[in-house]
């Protein structure tokens, strides 16, 4: 399989590259990238480099004894949003919200200078 690649797109056909490239008002020596994929190895370490993974080969090594599910469980609450239990997060539209709850919610983000285009 063979794809082409211009800035942060990628195409079928090189003609299609290029005239991407032209709307793009780059020159003719700006790079169009010629890939050429073989099989599911050259996929796997096109897609790696493409997310900045290593393409060396890495060796997998497994804990010794058994994996807690606390050590997994310490690691999502971290990341997890923490608001209060009744809080609503201002990323939450107001119109996913029961009427009454809408209007509690929207007298409290204007009481705190919210802006719902935020």
């Amino acid at each position: 399989m063979i794809v082409y690649n211009c800035e942060r797109r990628w195409f079928e056909k090189q003609d299609e590259a290029n005239a991407y490239r032209r709307t793009l008002l780059k020159p003719r020596s700006w790079p169009v990238t010629r890939v050429r994929v073989e099989g599911r190895e050259d996929l796997a370490h096109l897609l790696n480099a493409l997310c900045g993974a290593s393409t060396s080969r890495v060796d997998v090594v497994l804990p010794q004894g058994p994996v807690l599910p606390t050590q997994a469980a310490e690691r999502v609450t971290v990341s997890a949003y923490a608001g209060k239990p009744d809080e609503v997060p201002d990323y939450i539209p107001l119109f996913l919200l029961d009427p009454d709850r809408r209007k509690q919610v929207q007298a409290d983000r204007e009481a705190r200078g919210w802006k719902e285009d935020q």
